[in-house]
């Protein structure tokens, strides 16, 4: 379920955030784990930006983890899916169309990390080492948004609510998201106004199987705790 853990600065909690998601991320496993750096943002952020921020970061870990986690071995990717997850790349055509022609061109990905040390780019930590395999072009191929095509204009919570269902549609069965106050290697004392409004819906997203993890600072424990 939903957890929380509070430190002051420099006592950890991003180290156990990044260990969390390390530990999510190199196993076969069916849960998705999603990164939500905050910032002490003025005017704080309303609900309807969490939605609109939180489905980018959906999509960015989304993207990773299927090809981190693909094996050609088992993984068979139905239409439907191809197209759920190329669809929400077009939400960052430009980003991901960017990522995915560097798959394609490098022929000699030199990194001891192969194409893990993309994963810089899309401002997340390459955990391990992953193979330029013929399957993983074909399915990168596969997944390009296409340039004809425009994003459906969603509302934050809308383009949310796809980013759920085309997680489950790739088989991951819950969400891990990851609430953390350092963004860009740089930590923000975020504000209870700022966090706030994601409480509301905690519920709700649990219903969902979407379980939030906060790492907060100690600063803000009476006001969540009240």
């Amino acid at each position: 379920g939903t957890a929380f853990v509070f430190g002051a600065r420099g006592t950890g909690k991003t180290v156990l955030r990044l260990m969390l998601e390390a530990e999510i991320r190199r196993v076969q496993s069916r849960t998705l784990v999603v990164s939500y750096r905050l910032s002490n943002d003025r005017p704080p952020l309303t609900l309807e930006q969490h939605y609109a921020h939180l489905a980018q970061a959906l999509v960015t870990d989304l993207f990773v983890q299927v090809v981190e986690q693909f094996n050609p071995l088992t993984s068979h990717p139905t239409p439907l899916q191809i197209s759920a997850l190329r669809n929400l790349l077009l939400s960052d055509s430009v980003t991901f169309k960017r990522i995915a022609q560097r798959i394609l061109d490098d022929p000699e990905q030199k990194s001891v990390l192969g194409l893990g040390a993309l994963w810089g780019a899309l401002d997340r930590p390459a955990l391990r080492y992953i193979s330029r395999s013929p399957e993983i072009l074909d399915l990168i191929q596969q997944l390009i948004p296409d340039d004809r095509l425009r994003a459906t204009a969603l509302s934050g919570k809308q383009s949310l609510q796809v980013g759920f269902q085309t997680a489950k549609d790739w088989g991951y069965d819950q969400i891990f998201v990851l609430v953390d106050n350092v963004k860009y290697h740089q930590y923000t004392l975020v504000s209870d106004e700022t966090i706030k409004p994601l409480f509301d819906f905690i519920e709700k997203w649990e219903q969902q199987d979407v379980y939030f993890k906060f790492f907060l600072p100690l600063e803000l424990q009476p006001e969540v705790s009240s």
